[in-house]
């Protein structure tokens, strides 16, 4: 594995850390909402 592809991997994986992170903020206002669904 090369310096470029481990630099890749970390880029996808804090991509995938801040995307959860946005569906775990729009879940909790949902459910404060009383929402029964959300449309993202």
């Amino acid at each position: 594995m090369t310096i470029m592809e481990e630099v890749n991997n970390g880029e996808i994986i804090q991509r995938g850390i801040e995307d959860f992170r946005d569906v775990q903020r729009y879940m909790l206002l949902a459910r404060k909402e009383n929402a029964t669904e959300t449309l993202c």
